[in-house]
């Protein structure tokens, strides 16, 4: 069940202006996901796993602060925040940029940040036969195909640094008439279709092509996450706004969608849900 944030000032556990915990990050196995909770009150990090749950997520996304060798800081100035789960400051010296995660100005050597100078990686991944295109760190790849929920992707190109990734990423991507993501409702749609594996293999196969006789890449075989005509989830769920209550079972955690039931499938979006702050209904 969900109910909307707009209808929830009633509830006498809303009655705390100022709940102590703080969603700060996911720590996720295969469709297992656990939350990482920072207790403002206890001043320390819990993973708290969904089972049963009914829980309320704040209306704001506020920073998560910085967490060095299993230490948190909060944020001194409790910033809420946007597209990204930190603030400027807070993000300070592993990203000087924000900006610079899409859009990099440089090849490392305005700051000499290891995020913008180590090895990248452009690729192409297919969402059932949606095929995409990106690029990411060479050294999290794999991580990267399993939080956006792929099927199977191959590695097209490594490139020296995160602005060269960028720049072939746009190139490729125009020549190839390739888009870089797909509204989230295609993307949990296609987890409750049968896999396409042939139609993957024939579209791979004409776009490797391509690129070795128009760019001289040579794209790594696909690696599958899926097999042959099997689905990810048996019912399409209703995508929801993560602010408001939220109570059900803990279905599972497939690509960027946190899954339960509640009269139905019901999906949040991981991403959204760290940076709120968390009421557990069931504690009072």
């Amino acid at each position: 069940m969900f109910t909307p944030a707009s209808k929830l000032y009633n509830l006498k556990y809303l009655d705390r202006s100022h709940p102590s915990r703080h969603i700060i990050g996911t720590i996720g196995t295969g469709t297992s996901i656990q939350l990482r909770v920072y207790d403002h009150d206890r001043e320390q990090i819990e993973l708290l796993e969904p089972g049963e749950f009914d829980w309320y997520f704040s209306q704001d996304n506020m920073c998560t602060g910085k967490t060095i060798d299993d230490h948190h800081s909060p944020c001194p100035e409790r910033r809420r925040v946007g597209k990204f789960s930190q603030c400027a400051s807070c993000a300070l010296p592993e990203i000087p940029k924000q900006a610079c995660i899409f859009e990099p100005k440089c090849k490392g050597e305005m700051c000499e940040v290891r995020f913008c100078s180590k090895e990248h990686v452009v690729y192409l991944a297919f969402f059932n036969d949606l095929m995409k295109i990106g690029m990411t760190g060479r050294d999290r790849v794999g991580r990267r195909m399993l939080e956006q929920g792929a099927d199977a992707y191959s590695v097209v190109a490594i490139t020296p640094n995160r602005f060269e990734s960028r720049r072939l990423e746009k190139d490729l991507g125009r020549g190839l008439e390739l888009r870089q993501a797909y509204r989230n409702k295609q993307v949990l749609e296609t987890m409750t279709q049968p896999f396409d594996k042939e139609s993957v293999d024939r579209q791979f196969g004409e776009t490797r092509n391509y690129l070795e006789d128009r760019y001289d890449l040579h794209p790594t075989e696909l690696t599958y996450f899926r097999e042959s005509g099997t689905t990810t989830l048996d019912d399409l769920p209703e995508l929801i706004d993560v602010p408001g209550r939220h109570r059900g079972r803990f279905v599972g955690a497939y690509g960027k969608f946190f899954v339960y039931e509640a009269d139905g499938m019901k999906a949040l979006l991981t991403g959204d849900i760290v940076g709120r702050f968390l009421l557990d209904v069931m504690e009072g």
